[in-house]
């Protein structure tokens, strides 16, 4: 599936915002910059879209607090009368024709704040479907995997440490997005699973551990990785500038000594790599998995003029996943 346009009305029924996420030709945009929203509209309120996007592609179980957030932003008298997405398929083949179905997910906001969702059926149109190619306009439907975190986060909450890491309910997939005091993955502690059961050949493990280590370098090319055990996890700094001998020295470094920015973009790589494995009915190829992932405060998360090249990057470690931020 593709998310197609995202809108929210007032009263009496004006539009006060409308994203689309498709050009003039209907392909569909796989980076989406709220920033990029008119002026008018404040960073509460774009905070405020983003979250009512999100319960319309799957976190549901957090509209009640929904109430909260938007008196929060107008104050006691809603100017928001409702919110939806439309959504659509892939191309489907029958007897050599070619359709795609539509859906809308609607919501509506009651003079008292309460969000209801209402319920429609699916529509098919039939008709050619556009080929999607380019950086900006890849076909990436987003599947059965979403997952939101929020880069401002204030708080720094790890689950507690578990062997067996069991897998986490499809409800939580939101959690970081939503919740400060959802429990991030440890890293050091998941990181060492993996090593341990790659070292006894799991095919699975080794991919998430490989995968792990391919983004590290990916997104920081002046810290190279070296080993974890089950206490530490240990990096070694390069430095440009010779030594007396003519030869570049190094440093050892633990992940504790990363700067709190990159220990957070740490904390997000291995809890998206975790929710990712945890959508999958199989293990193989995890990183081609289908699905959508929320970032906001996406200039908190990667460093600051970095921003292309980080695109580049999940763009190569996870090329079926269309981003939003």
């Amino acid at each position: 599936m593709y998310v197609e346009k995202f809108w929210v009305k007032g009263w009496p029924g004006d539009t006060i915002f409308d994203l689309n996420f498709c050009n003039c030709e209907d392909k569909i945009h796989r980076w989406s910059l709220f920033r990029n929203v008119r002026d008018e509209c404040t960073a509460r309120e774009r905070a405020l879209f983003f979250k009512l996007l999100a319960v319309c592609l799957g976190a549901s179980r957090y509209s009640p607090q929904l109430k909260e957030e938007i008196s929060g932003v107008y104050g006691r008298r809603s100017e928001i009368a409702g919110f939806g997405v439309t959504i659509r398929s892939v191309t489907c083949r029958n007897d050599g024709a070619e359709y795609f179905y539509r859906a809308k997910r609607d919501y509506v906001v009651t003079p008292g704040g309460i969000v209801d969702p209402v319920i429609g059926e699916r529509c098919p149109w039939q008709g050619d479907y556009v080929v999607f190619n380019g950086f900006n306009d890849l076909k990436k439907p987003f599947g059965d995997f979403a997952y939101g975190f929020n880069g401002a986060r204030s708080a720094s909450a790890y689950q507690e440490v578990d062997l067996d890491f069991p897998v986490r309910l499809r409800s939580s997939r939101f959690g970081t997005f939503f919740d400060d005091i959802f429990p991030l993955t440890p890293v050091t502690a998941w990181l060492n699973k993996q090593h341990r059961a790659a070292s006894h050949n799991s095919i699975k493990a080794a991919s998430l551990y490989n995968s792990a280590l391919t983004a590290f370098s990916s997104f920081f090319p002046h810290i190279e990785f070296s080993h974890c055990d089950k206490d530490k996890i240990v990096f070694i700094r390069k430095r440009s500038k010779p030594t007396r001998e003519g030869g570049k020295s190094s440093q050892t470094i633990l992940l504790s000594d990363l700067t709190q920015d990159q220990i957070n973009l740490v904390d997000f790589l291995i809890d998206f790599i975790r929710q990712l494995i945890d959508s999958q009915k199989t293990s193989d190829d995890f990183n081609l998995c289908q699905g959508i992932i929320f970032i906001d405060h996406f200039e908190r998360l990667f460093p600051f003029g970095q921003i292309n090249e980080v695109m580049k990057a999940l763009e190569n470690l996870f090329p079926n996943i269309h981003y939003i931020n």
